[in-house]
């Protein structure tokens, strides 16, 4: 058996900046993708899975406009989870 999840996150951060007054705006598009995969062994207590994490461009970014519907970045981490 397999699950998946997918979701996606803009994230804004706030920041100083040079200018008294003018806060410092860093947005972000992400995409997480998780895929998590049952034991072959019904008795076994750990999973596996897979997280994908895809950065995408903002449309302030330059660049966007070259290529705005694909990530700059991938990142993948394997996961393992067990049940105590």
């Amino acid at each position: 058996t397999v699950f998946l999840c997918a979701e996606y996150i803009r994230q804004v951060t706030f920041g100083l900046s040079q200018e008294f007054g003018v806060a410092r705006q860093v947005s972000g598009n992400y995409g997480h993708f998780w895929t998590w995969k049952s034991p072959k062994d019904s008795s076994s207590s750990t999973i596996t899975g897979n997280l994908l994490t895809a950065a995408y461009l903002d449309a302030q970014d330059p660049m966007f406009f070259e290529e705005p519907s694909k990530p700059v970045v991938v990142y993948s981490h394997d996961l393992v989870a067990t049940r105590r």
